[in-house]
């Protein structure tokens, strides 16, 4: 069975990631039925990240059928209805979704990398990288906030229930979490995924390293440090064995930059539809 590391292959590797992440850390989720198109839905409250639907359409066409379900399953719940699609996706799923009241809000770039290669790592004074110990609550807490609200708008805090889910996402088995210091004192957090998908019938079983959630303190930037937590996952994947590494981010942003800088390059874009914001 072929295991080259085509765009494809890692679409369907990563996709099928996010289904299991969906129905792993949120509060509910369920499968939509294959002869609709297939994927998972799910719902955590004012967790944008763990409501909508992902994986419609990749093993069969998304029917209307299936884009309605996902809207009605997360309108009845008081969330905005979201179904990721992908650039592969086709525009027959595309109209589906429209269809639905469902329009283009933000278009996400998905970068790999193969693990074969090899990974040098950045010096950076004065910094160590420490694992994170999911048994410790105390280090769970001080990830979660650090992580979540250097993600969050300015002028806002992480609400309890993002520090929640991004701690879920630290406990889980596949996750791995990391500090950054500088000369002892916090200058950045972020977590991987390391898991193992077959990403058709056709296609061999391939272990893959998704990176993600970086963040670096204002005060620690431009020096180095997030190249050092991309390039120092990078060869966690590696000691555990896995083929490629994946990476999401918007178009544009430093973690693009950073991550081209060592090896990555575009596997595919993944499309989120939103319902419109109510007035």
């Amino acid at each position: 069975m072929p295991t080259k590391l085509d765009s494809t292959a890692i679409m369907r590797i990563n996709e099928r990631r996010q289904m299991m992440v969906l129905g792993e850390l949120a509060d509910e989720h369920e499968a939509i039925p294959a002869e609709f198109g297939g994927g998972v839905m799910a719902f955590k409250e004012g967790v944008h990240w763990l409501t909508g639907a992902i994986g419609c359409g990749i093993d069969a066409p998304l029917a209307s059928e299936g884009a309605k379900r996902v809207v009605e399953y997360v309108t009845k719940r008081g969330g905005r209805p979201r179904i990721d699609l992908t650039d592969e996706s086709g525009k027959d799923a595309y109209k589906v979704v429209a269809d639905a009241g469902l329009m283009l809000e933000h278009a996400e770039r998905v970068l790999s990398r193969d693990l074969a290669l090899p990974v040098k790592m950045p010096v950076v004074e004065g910094l160590t990288l420490e694992r994170l110990d999911p048994s410790s609550n105390e280090q769970l807490q001080r990830h979660a906030r650090h992580t979540m609200n250097g993600f969050t708008e300015p002028g806002r805090v992480a609400t309890d229930g993002e520090i929640e889910a991004a701690i879920r996402s630290q406990q889980h088995p596949r996750s791995r979490g990391f500090f950054a210091y500088v000369d002892s004192e916090l200058a950045g957090t972020c977590g991987m995924e390391v898991v193992t998908i077959e990403p058709s019938p056709d296609h061999g079983p391939m272990k893959i390293a998704s990176l993600w959630g970086a963040v670096v303190g204002e005060g620690f930037r431009r020096r180095g440090i997030q190249q050092a937590l991309i390039a120092h996952r990078l060869l966690q994947g590696q000691a555990e064995g896995c083929s490629a590494a994946v990476i999401e981010c918007q178009p544009g942003i430093p973690t693009e930059r950073n991550s081209g800088r060592l090896g990555f390059t575009l596997a595919y874009t993944r499309l989120a539809f939103k319902a419109p914001l109510r007035s």
